[in-house]
């Protein structure tokens, strides 16, 4: 019979050691297994009572014993070895984001720091592998893995237990970044639809080129509902619609036709689009995807379209500097009306003006201008266009992409010229754009007018091999070096 080793057992419930007793035995216990394991006799009972008598379980027992046949002097009780259970601390987070998630490198830093002296020696990595899983949430795991983005994936704030087709649909309208000549005046048309949330379908959509109203929520209802062309096929009947607290969606008219199609109808609090989410993604969606599919809606409308806005700058004394700069949709032709100190109305107004005495000479026959809702420009400024047979545009709310080709060329200009040239003042400044704004019209290609110059067409094709053969490239250097021109040499 093999022998049985007697271990002090403590009093109470499951024969646990008290905490003092459990850290001041605990050594001399695997100490005891370990010399049996030695002499052969060591047997699976052994283990077993070890564990029960320290309230650990068997597999733990035996991870000391390997612990201890590796290194005598750390066995479990003694030394820096760790008591207790083991929770991830500051140190360990700062780890995981530093090594991408990598428990195994974060392990190896420990284990690395505690030989220097710099900590306590680490638990064993299955260890620090379940503490990171009891301890953090699949989001701070993936957070310190991907990053924020990947954190958000694991976010439940915005989600909702998906459901079945037509179980709930939501509602509203948005205003389409889009101009649409109405009677001759551009508008921007406003959609409303309905959003099944278990599919993400538009099950009806209504545009309107006005304000939406109860009859654009009524054509919407419509869409969704009816099963002949050319609404369907989504067609169908929820049991729930979600809705704000507009006037349109509560008027008596169209509660009355949810009422006749018994569908219950949801009235959200205010200020809580995340309740709405489905439909409030949509269109966020729209911004960017809208129209997406037909390349040749604004081309066919750029000679009409004019676009300006104001950028600003600093001097080395730091002085700041508005300029105000134009754009042609159809040939990308740039305008520079000036640059300010002090953008003031009359300021402006001149500025209108001289823009519409050059838009004569060069005889453009613009009808549009769009621009943004800044307070540098005067009512007067819009009369002065309007005179002038031009009706200005405002984009919309922190929508820059109504204002797109604009927004590009100040880009093109801050990269291309000012992040690359140090401003002495405003004399210095009007130069240098003078300088860019003959250089972007008459030389620089546009990718936007296929490689054309906004002042010449393309050049003639070489077609000639030897010519290809035997280039010459001459180069011309503006603003110091800052641009450069290429040219086939005479």
């Amino acid at each position: 019979m093999d022998e049985e080793v007697q271990l002090p057992v403590s009093e109470g419930s499951g024969g646990v050691l008290p905490t003092v007793s459990a850290r001041a035995l605990r050594g001399p216990a695997v100490r005891r297994l370990l010399a049996l394991r030695r002499e052969g006799k060591l047997t699976t009972g052994h283990v077993r009572m070890v564990g029960e008598t320290f309230g650990v379980r068997e597999r733990a027992v035996w991870r000391w014993l390997a612990a201890a046949e590796e290194d005598e002097s750390v066995v479990p009780g003694e030394g820096t070895w760790y008591y207790g259970r083991f929770t991830v601390t500051s140190e360990v987070r700062a780890l995981l984001g530093l090594w991408k998630g990598n428990v195994a490198a974060v392990h190896r830093e420990l284990a690395a720091r505690a030989a220097r002296g710099e900590g306590e020696r680490p638990p064993s990595i299955q260890t620090l592998h379940r503490a990171i899983r009891r301890d953090l949430s699949a989001g701070e795991r993936a957070g310190l893995a991907g990053g924020e983005h990947a954190a958000r994936k694991h976010d439940v704030f915005l989600a909702r237990p998906r459901g079945w087709r037509n179980q709930v649909w939501e509602a509203d309208h948005v205003q389409a970044p889009v101009l649409v000549d109405v009677g001759g005046t551009a508008r921007r048309p406003w959609v409303t639809w309905f959003v099944d949330c278990a599919t993400n379908t538009v099950m009806g959509v209504a545009v309107t080129p006005g304000c939406p109203s109860r009859e654009s929520v009524l054509a919407a209802l419509r869409a969704a509902v009816l099963r002949q062309e050319p609404f369907g096929p989504q067609s169908g009947l929820p049991e729930k619609v979600r809705v704000d607290r507009g006037k349109d969606f509560l008027s008596k008219t169209v509660v009355a036709a949810f009422g006749a199609l018994v569908v219950e109808v949801e009235d959200l609090p205010a200020y809580t689009p995340h309740l709405k989410g489905t439909v409030e993604g949509l269109n966020r969606a729209v911004e960017s995807m809208f129209l997406v599919a037909m390349p040749g809606f604004l081309r066919s409308q750029a000679d009409a379209l004019l676009a300006c806005d104001f950028f600003e700058t600093v001097t080395l004394t730091g002085a700041r500097l508005y300029v105000f700069a134009v754009i042609e949709h159809a040939n990308h032709r740039v305008r520079i009306l000036g640059a300010t100190a002090h953008p003031s109305a009359s300021w402006v107004v001149q500025a209108a003006k001289n823009l519409v005495m050059d838009l004569e000479d060069a005889d453009c026959r613009a009808r549009f201008m769009i621009r943004d809702r800044d307070g540098k420009f005067p009512e007067l400024f819009d009369a002065i266009l309007k005179d002038a047979g031009i009706e200005v545009v405002l984009s919309g709310v922190r929508m820059p992409r109504m204002n797109s080709i604009m927004e590009r060329w100040v880009q093109t200009c801050r990269r291309e010229l000012l992040d690359r040239t140090l401003i002495w003042n405003q004399r210095h400044l009007l130069h240098t754009l003078r300088e860019f704004e003959s250089f972007y019209n008459e030389h620089r290609p546009h990718q936007g007018i296929a490689n054309a110059r906004p002042l010449h067409p393309l050049p003639a094709a070489i077609n000639d091999p030897g010519q290809i053969a035997r280039l010459d490239i001459r180069r011309r250097d503006r603003l110091g070096g800052t641009l450069h021109e290429y040219e086939h040499a005479a």
